[in-house]
Protein backbone atom coordinates (compact mmCIF):
# COMPACT_ATOMS: atom_id res chain seq x y z
CA UNK A 1 0.00 0.00 0.00
CA UNK A 2 1.29 3.45 -0.59
CA UNK A 3 3.21 5.36 2.25
CA UNK A 4 1.47 8.45 1.36
CA UNK A 5 -2.03 7.41 1.67
CA UNK A 6 -1.17 5.07 4.64
CA UNK A 7 -0.21 8.53 6.30
CA UNK A 8 -2.87 10.51 4.77
CA UNK A 9 -5.52 7.88 6.41
CA UNK A 10 -3.49 7.91 9.96
CA UNK A 11 -3.87 11.55 10.15
CA UNK A 12 -7.47 11.72 8.85
CA UNK A 13 -8.32 8.88 11.63
CA UNK A 14 -6.52 10.28 14.32
CA UNK A 15 -7.70 14.43 13.61
CA UNK A 16 -11.25 12.58 13.18
CA UNK A 17 -11.24 10.93 16.51
CA UNK A 18 -9.93 13.66 18.88
CA UNK A 19 -12.28 15.74 17.30
CA UNK A 20 -15.14 13.50 18.09
CA UNK A 21 -13.69 13.21 21.75
CA UNK A 22 -13.50 16.70 21.79
CA UNK A 23 -17.05 17.26 20.62
CA UNK A 24 -19.04 14.37 22.20
CA UNK A 25 -16.95 14.56 26.04
CA UNK A 26 -19.38 16.91 28.13
CA UNK A 27 -18.15 15.79 31.41
CA UNK A 28 -19.52 13.90 34.58
CA UNK A 29 -22.77 15.75 36.78
CA UNK A 30 -19.88 16.49 39.32
CA UNK A 31 -18.40 18.24 36.98
CA UNK A 32 -21.64 20.37 35.79
CA UNK A 33 -22.81 20.92 39.08
CA UNK A 34 -19.45 22.90 39.93
CA UNK A 35 -19.40 24.41 36.40
CA UNK A 36 -23.29 25.82 37.71
CA UNK A 37 -22.01 26.69 40.71
CA UNK A 38 -18.74 28.88 39.64
CA UNK A 39 -20.31 31.27 37.25
CA UNK A 40 -17.14 32.54 35.67
CA UNK A 41 -15.69 29.40 34.79
CA UNK A 42 -18.93 28.15 33.22
CA UNK A 43 -19.70 31.10 31.15
CA UNK A 44 -15.68 30.67 29.75
CA UNK A 45 -16.33 27.05 28.88
CA UNK A 46 -18.35 27.97 26.22
CA UNK A 47 -20.76 24.87 26.19
CA UNK A 48 -20.05 21.69 23.97
CA UNK A 49 -16.09 20.39 24.44
CA UNK A 50 -15.60 23.60 26.85
CA UNK A 51 -14.16 21.05 29.20
CA UNK A 52 -11.36 19.54 27.30
CA UNK A 53 -10.23 22.88 26.50
CA UNK A 54 -10.60 24.44 29.64
CA UNK A 55 -8.19 21.82 30.90
CA UNK A 56 -5.41 22.72 28.28
CA UNK A 57 -5.27 26.72 29.09
CA UNK A 58 -4.10 27.63 32.93
CA UNK A 59 -4.78 30.69 35.11
CA UNK A 60 -1.73 32.88 33.52
CA UNK A 61 -2.86 31.89 29.66
CA UNK A 62 -6.65 32.38 30.23
CA UNK A 63 -6.07 36.07 31.63
CA UNK A 64 -3.92 37.21 28.88
CA UNK A 65 -5.59 35.82 26.62
CA UNK A 66 -8.81 37.70 27.80
CA UNK A 67 -6.73 40.95 27.94
CA UNK A 68 -5.98 40.28 24.61
CA UNK A 69 -9.52 39.64 23.52
CA UNK A 70 -11.04 43.17 24.98
CA UNK A 71 -8.01 45.01 23.67
CA UNK A 72 -9.00 43.80 20.36
CA UNK A 73 -12.73 44.63 20.73
CA UNK A 74 -14.03 40.82 20.45
CA UNK A 75 -16.05 40.59 23.70
CA UNK A 76 -17.93 37.97 22.57
CA UNK A 77 -14.97 35.62 22.57
CA UNK A 78 -13.87 33.85 25.05
CA UNK A 79 -10.53 32.63 25.77
CA UNK A 80 -11.85 28.75 25.21
CA UNK A 81 -13.46 29.95 22.04
CA UNK A 82 -10.43 31.12 21.08
CA UNK A 83 -8.04 28.41 21.83
CA UNK A 84 -10.75 26.21 19.96
CA UNK A 85 -10.42 28.76 16.77
CA UNK A 86 -6.81 27.94 17.02
CA UNK A 87 -6.96 24.31 17.30
CA UNK A 88 -9.59 24.03 14.87
CA UNK A 89 -6.99 26.23 12.44
CA UNK A 90 -4.41 23.92 12.85
CA UNK A 91 -6.71 20.44 12.01
CA UNK A 92 -7.74 22.77 8.89
CA UNK A 93 -4.17 23.43 8.06
CA UNK A 94 -3.43 19.67 8.92
CA UNK A 95 -5.91 18.19 6.61
CA UNK A 96 -4.89 20.74 4.02
CA UNK A 97 -1.24 19.78 4.04
CA UNK A 98 -2.09 15.67 4.04
CA UNK A 99 -4.46 16.41 0.93
CA UNK A 100 -1.78 18.15 -0.62
CA UNK A 101 0.40 15.52 -0.32
CA UNK A 102 -2.24 12.61 -1.87
CA UNK A 103 -3.00 14.77 -4.77
CA UNK A 104 0.66 15.40 -5.58
CA UNK A 105 1.23 11.71 -4.53
CA UNK A 106 4.65 12.06 -2.99
CA UNK A 107 5.69 11.62 0.29
CA UNK A 108 9.19 13.39 0.87
CA UNK A 109 10.84 16.11 2.82
CA UNK A 110 9.26 18.76 1.24
CA UNK A 111 5.65 17.33 1.87
CA UNK A 112 6.16 16.80 5.21
CA UNK A 113 7.41 20.83 5.57
CA UNK A 114 4.16 21.78 3.58
CA UNK A 115 2.14 19.98 6.03
CA UNK A 116 3.85 21.54 9.23
CA UNK A 117 3.82 25.18 7.44
CA UNK A 118 0.08 24.84 7.00
CA UNK A 119 -0.57 23.02 10.38
CA UNK A 120 1.49 25.74 12.22
CA UNK A 121 -0.45 28.64 9.71
CA UNK A 122 -3.79 27.78 11.17
CA UNK A 123 -2.75 27.34 14.25
CA UNK A 124 -1.38 30.89 14.43
CA UNK A 125 -4.14 32.46 12.33
CA UNK A 126 -6.91 33.48 14.56
CA UNK A 127 -3.93 34.94 16.90
CA UNK A 128 -2.71 37.26 13.85
CA UNK A 129 -6.52 38.26 13.44
CA UNK A 130 -6.29 39.29 17.26
CA UNK A 131 -2.93 40.75 17.00
CA UNK A 132 -4.62 42.92 13.60
CA UNK A 133 -7.71 43.92 15.28
CA UNK A 134 -6.32 45.01 18.55
CA UNK A 135 -3.43 47.40 16.68
CA UNK A 136 -6.52 49.02 14.35
CA UNK A 137 -8.48 49.27 17.84
CA UNK A 138 -5.16 51.49 19.18
CA UNK A 139 -4.82 53.01 15.86
CA UNK A 140 -8.69 53.98 15.63
CA UNK A 141 -8.47 55.49 19.76
CA UNK A 142 -5.51 57.46 18.86
CA UNK A 143 -7.05 58.63 16.11
CA UNK A 144 -10.46 59.94 17.79
CA UNK A 145 -8.44 60.86 21.53
CA UNK A 146 -7.97 64.39 20.61
CA UNK A 147 -11.34 65.21 19.23
CA UNK A 148 -12.52 63.57 22.49
CA UNK A 149 -10.47 65.62 24.61
CA UNK A 150 -11.50 68.54 22.82
CA UNK A 151 -15.02 68.05 23.10
CA UNK A 152 -14.58 67.76 26.89
CA UNK A 153 -12.22 70.73 27.04
CA UNK A 154 -14.92 72.65 25.55
CA UNK A 155 -17.71 71.47 27.76
CA UNK A 156 -16.09 72.10 30.89
CA UNK A 157 -15.35 75.47 29.63
CA UNK A 158 -18.69 75.88 29.01
CA UNK A 159 -19.93 75.06 32.54
CA UNK A 160 -22.31 72.09 30.59
CA UNK A 161 -22.14 68.60 30.86
CA UNK A 162 -20.99 65.79 28.21
CA UNK A 163 -24.12 64.23 27.79
CA UNK A 164 -26.49 67.40 26.40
Amino acid sequence: MNPILVFGLAIILIGGGLTAVFFLYRGNDVHRRLAELNLDSAADKGGRGGVAIHKLLDDTQRRTLARRLTEGGWYDVTPVKMAAYMLSGAGVGAVLGVLGGIYTGKFDVTSVIIFLALTVGGFIAPSAMLDRAIGARKKSIQRELPNFLDMVSTSVEAGTALSQ
